[in-house]
């Protein structure tokens, strides 16, 4: 029985660690971004009610541009749940409308591939033997049936990947159509990484739909204040624990180096960081954890992991994998 109660205790222990580090991971970060990106989106939203009474501009798009980790999908999945015209709602006929159709851009990037993760989407499946003129049909129709007024195309850079010249400018000729759907004001966020500024070149036409916002990558002379900031946010604020680490370690300037200036990765770096003290029964939270973390996700050697050694300043975390093929070969 005393086994039973123990292991019982354990499992609770088990599930409270655990709901915190769900609490902890769901906490937004604000960033300096932050009033730019909300306002991008208030316009966009502004601009589709001007449309739907007979009014508004020709830009209808919103491309937000950042490197992977740099926290562009949750920023944006973050701000789109606090603007109220982009909240599922009851219409007139009691039916229950999302105005929001999220979609991962498909990785092999054509008009039908497009149409067909957009059905997809909305619930409809359909087949690459349809032609494109039934998909495109289709779809329009029931984006205006759905009430699907603002897309989410996340992973945008998809759009250009491996393509070639004239299938890229057939997806262009495509998203300026579905932008121009008779009586239904069809507006569209596009996330990716830089490869999607190439998107909009070659086509001014497409280019004067959009509005394009860049999310800067951290600088280590200007944004160690704001890590710091961030260190206690999640670290004390969030999750309780206390810091361990000293001053002279240079944890902000750490973070920067291994997270390749990007934010949400250095956030990502934090969090995991308290979890893995967490994990030890530990309340407070050292730059061991971190080196931890560092270790689990680059699986460097420990001379090159870059919160463990002194001189941090020569390493270049995109080496760690060959620096550990090179200590791989060098013992066969």
């Amino acid at each position: 029985m005393a086994n039973v109660l123990a292991e019982l205790d354990s499992q609770t222990a088990f599930d409270r660690v655990l709901a915190e580090q769900i609490r902890m991971r769901q906490h937004y970060v604000k960033t300096k971004v932050n009033p730019v990106l909300r306002d991008r989106l208030s316009q966009l939203v502004r601009n589709a009610r001007a449309c739907l009474n007979g009014g508004g501009m020709k830009q209808r798009a919103l491309v937000i541009i950042g490197e992977s980790g740099s926290g562009k999908t949750t920023s944006v999945n973050h701000h789109i749940a606090q603007i109220p015209e982009m909240q599922p709602y009851v219409n007139e006929e009691g039916r229950l409308i999302d105005p929001v159709l999220r979609m991962d851009t498909p990785g092999t990037n054509t008009t039908k591939s497009f149409a067909i993760a957009m059905l997809a989407g909305i619930g409809i499946p359909a087949s690459q033997r349809a032609s494109e003129f039934e998909l495109y049909a289709i779809l329009k129709h029931q984006l205006k049936e759905q009430g699907k007024l603002f897309v989410l195309a996340d992973e945008s850079q998809h759009l250009v990947r491996a393509a070639q010249i004239k299938t890229v400018e057939k997806v262009q000729d495509v998203l300026k159509n579905l932008m121009q759907i008779e009586g239904w004001p069809l507006h569209m966020i596009f996330i990716g990484t830089p490869a999607l500024a190439k998107f909009l070149q070659g086509d001014k036409q497409l280019a004067n739909r959009c509005r394009v916002l860049m999310l800067p990558q951290l600088d280590p002379a200007k944004d160690s204040d704001f890590l710091e900031r961030t260190l206690k946010e999640i670290v004390v604020d969030v999750g309780g624990l206390n810091m361990g680490w000293k001053e002279s370690e240079e944890l902000p300037q750490r973070l920067i180096r291994a997270s390749f200036s990007c934010t949400g990765t250095a956030i990502q770096y934090i969090q995991e960081a308290c979890f893995r003290a967490m994990d030890e029964g530990k309340t407070v939270v050292k730059i061991k954890h971190f080196a931890k973390v560092y270790e689990a996700n680059t699986g460097c050697n420990k001379q090159d992991n870059l919160f463990s050694v002194v001189a941090w300043e020569k390493i270049k975390p995109e080496n760690a994998l060959q620096e550990f093929m090179k200590t791989v070969e060098e013992s066969e």
